[in-house]
């Protein structure tokens, strides 16, 4: 039996010694417990606008708390509110009232509750509990954060001119605003197929919220700022919610019927899938 230069006969036995051209042995790391308690391999990105919209609720809070201790910033903001409420009063028609009176029902009657609870009822049907219990957590804060506004503010309705639309209790926050804004997200992030569906969503909620302040102003129920108070904290936290509880890489929105067996396990999951392995592996 011919030997390489680096074999050795030992006893009878070949003993091969590594070279430049043998693979290196398997390094064992520590042992550590499993599950070793780290993050989940996922990312989860609250992506930029995510990040913009909690600096504009930082921004807010922090106006909220200076007038609140300050009454010469409540003045400041309703002599605001009050010029911008002028400014729509006085381009009242009767043709642009009646066309608008409809929008204030919708979304200040039953109309939109039937669809918040159709929300509700397709997440159930097609089994999406995580967006569901995502959403409902969503209304939870934004009420509780309300409440505290309720209570804190006590605001006034607008009196520099007079209110044609419907309007209940206080004036900050705009329930109107945030209620259409939180189902419109919600629909968007349970409903709609990532991709160019749900940016066409994005784009059909957006108008249709900038239709519900333009009419909650024309009709002077509500102030300008309680309506971008309102908005800012409702997409705030309806978008984070959604982009960091059920990130579309892990739980997507999809309607098609495919092999229940097949697992897409390219791109982020394949990475941490590769990740896993190699961490229970210990190498």
């Amino acid at each position: 039996m011919m030997e390489t230069p680096s074999d050795a006969l030992v006893g009878g036995v070949v003993v091969v010694t590594p070279t430049a051209d043998t693979p290196p042995p398997a390094r064992h790391s520590r042992r550590r417990r499993r599950p070793s308690g780290a993050a989940p391999p996922l990312p989860r990105s609250l992506g930029l606008t995510g990040k913009g919209w909690l600096v504009a609720v930082a921004a807010l809070t922090a106006w909220l708390v200076v007038a609140l201790a300050s009454s010469g910033a409540r003045r400041l903001a309703d002599k605001v509110d009050s010029a911008i409420l002028r400014a729509f009063a006085e381009v009242r028609t009767p043709w642009l009232t009646s066309l608008l009176r409809p929008v204030d029902r919708v979304t200040a009657g039953w109309g939109l509750s039937v669809v918040a609870f159709g929300l509700l009822g397709l997440l159930i049907v097609f089994r999406r509990w995580r967006h569901l219990f995502t959403f409902l957590g969503a209304v939870l804060i934004l009420g509780i954060i309300g409440q505290i506004l309720v209570h804190a503010f006590a605001r006034h309705r607008p009196y520099d001119v007079a209110i044609i639309g419907r309007w209940v209790g206080y004036s900050m926050p705009a329930a109107a605003v945030a209620i259409t804004t939180i189902v419109g997200v919600g629909v968007v992030y349970g409903l709609v197929v990532p991709g160019r569906p749900r940016t066409a969503a994005k784009t059909i909620a957006i108008a249709f919220l900038g239709l519900v302040v333009l009419t909650r102003l024309y009709l002077g129920a509500d102030h300008p700022s309680d309506v971008l108070v309102s908005g800012v904290f409702a997409v705030a936290i309806a978008v984070n919610a959604f982009r960091f509880f059920t990130p579309n890489e892990v739980f997507p929105v999809a309607y098609r019927r495919g092999k229940t067996a097949h697992l897409d396990i390219g791109g982020r999951r394949g990475e941490a899938v590769k990740r896993a392995v190699e961490d229970q592996l210990g190498l």
